[in-house]
């Protein structure tokens, strides 16, 4: 019985094998090492059709044309680390009395691997003077020692003196990404600090970074004439107001004439402007040119208005193509 049923698997296995060797197997693609270019944009704002990415090994860099060259498709990719630190008070340990966050964007640029460190290694910086609350970069943080002693302070205060008073002191950044392309890297700081009082204080702060260096971008890189691509921002603001009743209607009503040109000049300023999307967007602190209600003010300039005076290397590639974007859970989402 033994032997037959040996027999039997062998003669199994040799039909196994045999099946195996007759199938047929699909060809192996083609690859193209590089992809092909695409049209030239002759001008800027122009239709082109966009390149597929290049793949590359890794550590290798990509060849980026020159900005008067063929525009080239270049993926940004942003994620996000959340730092949450929490106190509570020093007697008994269960009021809360300071919430710390911050969120710190982790940016990888497609075969920039140096660009990428280079934005990194800056947020970094604002990361530190976040915390601490120095100015070792440019966040206009207060730091957590100091918010934590204020925080403590006022828990103290509340308790001895019986008053009815928020126990709960708050400093936290969020970001968010406006614009990430081959070109440009948009990212806004929205800063919060609570310390009392009818409400806390808020503002943003906007960096912009070229894509290709990871260079921090300032307000004169943008044009190969900085004094007449201000002008041109401050008489485009002034317009807006004039066109505009409910932008009017944000500001101070005593804001008029040379005092208001005075008052949108001030925000031809590093940090206060951003490149996004459509638009090149400039706006104001609260409190800066309109009351506390109306916020932070916004003026939007499309780059159409901005072309011949802006360098087209930072005006967006109009891309043609269909396709759709959906959110979803990411359980649900297969592999």
């Amino acid at each position: 019985m033994k032997k037959l049923f040996c027999i039997l698997l062998i003669f199994s296995l040799v039909f196994t094998i045999s099946a195996c060797g007759k199938v047929d197997l699909p060809p192996l693609p083609e690859v193209t090492e590089k992809p092909e270019a695409a049209a030239p944009a002759s001008e800027p704002g122009q239709t082109v059709q966009a390149p597929e990415a290049a793949s590359s090994a890794a550590g290798d860099s990509e060849t980026i044309p020159a900005a008067d060259q063929t525009p080239y498709t270049r993926r940004v990719t942003v994620n996000f680390r959340t730092t949450a630190l929490e106190a509570y008070d020093p007697e008994e340990g269960s009021q809360l009395i300071l919430d710390f966050r911050y969120d710190t964007p982790i940016v990888r640029i497609q075969g920039k691997e140096d660009a990428s460190q280079t934005i990194n290694a800056y947020v970094e910086g604002l990361d530190e003077a976040f915390y601490t609350g120095t100015d070792y970069a440019e966040g206009p943080g207060t730091g957590y020692n100091n918010m934590l002693m204020l925080a403590e302070d006022n828990y103290t205060y509340v308790r001895e003196n019986g008053v009815d008073l928020p126990m709960e002191f708050a400093s936290t950044r969020d970001v968010k990404v406006l614009r990430g392309d081959s070109q440009v890297l948009t990212l806004v700081f929205e800063y919060y600090d609570y310390t009392g009082g009818a409400h806390g204080n808020y503002g943003d702060k906007a960096y912009v970074f070229d894509t290709d260096s990871g260079k921090l971008l300032s307000l004169d890189d943008l044009s190969a004439d900085p004094d007449s691509f201000r002008s041109l921002l401050t008489e485009k603001m002034l317009q807006q107001i004039e066109d505009r009743a409910d932008l009017a209607e944000m500001l101070y009503p005593d804001l008029k004439g040379d005092e208001l040109k005075a008052a949108v000049t001030a925000l031809l300023r590093d940090g206060s402007w951003s490149l996004e999307r459509d638009a090149m967007v400039l706006f104001s602190d609260p409190y800066e040119i309109g009351p506390y209600a109306a916020g932070i003010i916004r003026f939007e300039i499309p780059y159409t208005e901005l072309e011949g005076v802006m360098d087209a290397r930072w005006i967006p590639f109009t891309m043609e193509g269909n396709g759709s974007f959906t959110v979803g859970a990411m359980s649900d989402i297969p592999d």
